[in-house]
């Protein structure tokens, strides 16, 4: 009875198909693509070394709404000489500047 009903609807049942078959492949595919960003991504922080740290300041929060990390600018250049004069531990400091900015030109953002 089932050949049956699958031979009266020749193409729905192939589009059934097809559609599974694309659900599956799209599945794996996007379970891949995850796994594949993980790898690359341990590579990239295991290629930095055990014997790394860095120190971010926290994210501002103005009205409830939080700016993410970063989004206030607490730490600065004496902050890094502190912490290489204090800490016997670290040899060396590399002090950087990351910045958010709204730019506009004419009536662009």
């Amino acid at each position: 009875m089932a050949l049956r009903a699958l031979r009266r609807n020749i193409m729905r049942s192939v589009l059934t198909c097809l559609g599974i078959i694309i659900g599956i492949a799209a599945v794996i595919a996007m379970m891949e693509i995850g796994r594949g960003s993980s790898n690359s991504i341990e590579q990239t922080i295991a290629s930095l070394g055990a014997n790394v740290i860095q120190v971010d300041p926290n994210d501002a929060v103005i009205g409830g709404v939080s700016s993410g990390g970063g989004g206030r600018v607490t730490l600065t250049p004496a902050d890094a000489a502190a912490i290489l004069g204090e800490c016997n531990a670290v040899k060396w400091v590399a002090p950087s500047v990351d910045c958010r900015a709204q730019v506009i030109y004419r009536n662009h953002n």
